[in-house]
């Protein structure tokens, strides 16, 4: 097997296969693409076939070494410039991974956007000696199309489950519940916490 090397007539670098087909191409502004001609970030990948085969669309990082790190992902964000970075404010968001959905009117990126996504936001200025963040899950609910969140594990380690945009857990496990009915027994309609067994006996809520 062999690979071809050329230049492209817009100043791309292309790498093709022997039967000239293109697997790879650095663009002119240094975007990398793989299975796009068009990369729009520093590395573009788009997987294109038959989706009965399900490892073509995996992305594998595998680690082989005597040592404890293995294959991992880092997200990083720091304010100012590569020669003068600077520490983030509260509310920034460190990173997170978005799992988009295909909607013609969305006006997005190649009209994908997100039904769900995790996110770290930093909940204070950071220092030098001090980067609090929290993790926030999020989801879209069946009659809207914007990521509402559900779970949040707070700089604390506490845990709340609902919307805690606006606050903050304020135990190790917090359940937040602002809508629904109230029941003539003084319960909710919809319940907060559902202990579901297959023995009735010791089902509760």
């Amino acid at each position: 097997k062999s690979w071809r090397l050329r230049a492209g007539s817009s100043g791309d670098l292309l790498f093709r296969n022997s039967s000239n087909s293109e697997l790879m191409r650095i663009a002119s502004g240094g975007n990398v693409g793989i299975g796009t001609s068009t990369p729009e970030g520093k590395l573009h990948i788009i997987n294109q076939g038959d989706g009965n085969n399900r490892e073509k669309f995996y992305q594998f990082i595998d680690a082989y070494r005597n040592y404890y790190y293995g294959g991992g992902i880092h997200l990083s964000h720091a304010r100012g410039t590569v020669e003068n970075p600077e520490f983030l404010l509260q509310d920034d968001i460190l990173g997170g991974l978005s799992f988009d959905a295909y909607d013609p009117d969305s006006g997005s990126y190649k009209n994908f956007d997100s039904a769900a996504r995790i996110e770290s936001v930093a909940t204070l200025d950071h220092t030098a000696t001090s980067r609090p963040a929290n993790l926030v899950f999020r989801t879209t609910p069946e009659t809207g199309i914007n990521t509402l969140p559900r779970m949040t594990i707070d700089s604390t380690g506490n845990v709340g489950i609902g919307d805690f945009s606006s606050s903050s857990p304020s135990a190790k496990l917090h359940l937040y519940w602002n809508t629904g009915s109230w029941d003539n027994d003084n319960t909710k309609a919809n319940p907060t916490l559902l202990l579901e067994s297959p023995d009735p006996l010791i089902t509760d809520r």
